[in-house]
């Protein structure tokens, strides 16, 4: 009996230890990884007189490369919201006469090299493009697709900086970014996307 209990005990401590060693964030994970994220956006445009952040959020895949125990280097693909509130009176004969949400739309591609820490901790710095996918006023609850896409900038492109943790299959991170290239054509004061991320992601 004693013989089975002691094999018993091993064999739930070996067990236990191969489990803790698969969720390491601390272990050197060599080789390719992909996985999904999703988050929240809290958006903003910079300009001499910026306008009010808005909450939007963003979606998409990523995947990297695992060089050993203190670098990774990741790609995204990511449907990010962006934009400002600001007041407007009036554009294409609609009468506003108030604070108008104005939602960007971008398809990122982050491109980031993720420098480990401690343990699962990392931060991480790269370069994203972007390109415009929908521009549109929401005031309300209602949409309204005015002006044209052609009167922005249909371009973007920043240097993110964040920084990140990842516990075994499950990665979150923060991440700040601010944008090169100016939103509105002919506008006098340049004006720039700025976006703070908060995003989870799933590593397959």
């Amino acid at each position: 009996m004693k013989k089975i209990m002691l094999l018993a005990a091993v064999l739930l401590a070996a067990t236990v230890a191969r489990a803790q060693d698969d969720y390491n964030p601390n272990r050197a994970h060599e080789g390719w990884y992909y996985g999904v994220t999703v988050g929240l956006n809290v958006a903003n445009m910079a300009k001499e007189e910026g306008g009010d952040a808005l909450v939007r959020t963003n979606g998409g895949v990523f995947g990297g490369y695992r060089v050993g125990r203190f670098l990774a280097v990741q790609a995204e693909l990511l449907y990010s919201g962006s934009g400002t509130s600001m007041y407007i009176d009036e554009v294409d004969d609609i009468s506003f006469d108030d604070v108008v949400h104005l939602n960007m739309t971008y398809l990122n591609i982050p491109i980031t090299a993720k420098i480990y820490l401690v343990k699962g901790l990392n931060v991480h710095v790269g370069v994203q493009p972007g390109f415009l996918v929908r521009k549109r006023l929401n005031y309300r609850g209602d949409k309204y697709e005015v002006g044209d896409k052609e009167d922005c900038n249909t371009y973007d492109f920043c240097v993110p900086l964040g920084i990140g943790y990842d516990f075994g299959h499950l990665t979150f991170d923060v991440r700040y970014q601010q944008g090169t290239v100016d939103v509105i054509k002919g506008d006098d004061e340049k004006t720039l996307n700025t976006l703070l991320c908060f995003n989870f992601g799933y590593k397959f």
